[in-house]
Order: C-alpha cells, then sequence, then structure tokens
C-alpha cells in the first residue's frame, strides 16, 4: 500500500540548505512536515534526502521513478521561473524500515 505524501518548494521557509518541505498525513487531521533537501551532485534519482530527528533517507528509495522524475522537473521550474513555492504530490512506497511517522 502506498502512503499519499505532498512536498512543496518555497522560499519562504528559512530553511538554510533546505529546499521546502515533505508532508505526510498521518491521522484524518494530523500531519508530519519533514525538511527537505537538494543535491545537485548527486544523480538524478538521488538528489533528494529528508531529515527526520534519527536518520537521513533519501527519497529514492521510497517514491517511483515516475514521481522522482516529477519532483525534479518541478524543483527546476520553480528555480527557474522564480516562484514563491510550488506544490507536487507524491506516492511513498510503505517500507518496514522507514522510520518516518506513515
Amino acid at each position: 500500500m502506498n502512503q499519499a505524501a505532498g512536498v512543496i518548494f518555497t522560499e519562504e521557509a528559512g530553511l538554510g540548505q533546505g529546499i521546502g518541505f515533505l508532508t505526510i498525513e498521518v491521522n484524518d487531521n494530523d500531519q508530519v512536515h519533514y525538511e527537505l533537501n537538494y543535491s545537485a551532485e548527486k544523480h538524478t534519482h538521488e538528489r533528494f534526502t529528508v531529515y527526520t530527528d534519527t536518520q537521513a533517507i533519501n527519497l529514492s528509495q521510497y517514491l517511483s521513478e515516475w514521481d522522482l522524475e516529477r519532483l525534479n522537473e518541478a524543483y527546476f521550474d520553480f528555480r527557474t521561473t522564480n516562484a514563491v513555492h510550488t506544490y507536487v504530490n507524491v506516492q511513498l512506497q510503505v517500507c518496514e524500515t522507514l522510520d518516518m511517522a506513515v
């Protein structure tokens, strides 16, 4: 079973190295937010990393190639259009070792 999640790229968050957030709905009314980072030095499908309290998680382990390509395209568009923020829906692949509140 997959878990719906949202990624927002934003300039307004004051994140330092972060480029936005990954948001996961955990209950009907609760969401958790994780800082999202980007590394241009990595392979195209390994550029997005989320940080939890205990680990760094590369999204290539939990997103399909299609979603990763969509994220790369959305991030490129976000940067080249000087948008204030851009939102993308993705599907997390459920994994037993995922140390997120999924």
